[in-house]
């Protein structure tokens, strides 16, 4: 399997949200190709993005920047990203990385 392969991305259009299930990895690796998908996504006018990580295992400094970049994109409109269900090693990096101020984590015990 290639490194790039290692991430999953399920992609479903509810309203005016794009939800994102992720499985597997977002790093160095998998995030480049996940970017071109979330820009092809400009064009369907989502205001809001969630990313479900319940099944996420990794995240790097790469996937942390692409959630990010991801918030300033949308923001600028008035959406959001929020991101549902970290495990706990992917909670973490969000944490101590003090992304989750900048992103609504949705804990995985709700």
């Amino acid at each position: 399997m290639e490194r790039a392969d290692l991430l999953e991305a399920r992609f479903e259009r509810v309203g005016d949200e794009t939800v994102v299930s992720l499985s597997g990895e977002l790093d160095h690796a998998s995030a480049p190709g996940l970017r071109l998908r979330l820009d092809e996504l400009r064009g369907d006018h989502s205001r809001n993005l969630t990313f479900v990580c319940d099944d996420l295992r990794f995240i790097d400094s790469a996937g942390l920047r692409l959630l990010l970049e991801a918030h300033h994109d949308l923001e600028v409109g008035g959406g959001r990203v929020r991101v549902v269900h970290p495990v706990e090693q992917v909670a973490r990096s969000m944490a101590v990385t003090g992304l989750d101020v900048v992103i609504e984590i949705v804990p995985a015990d709700q």
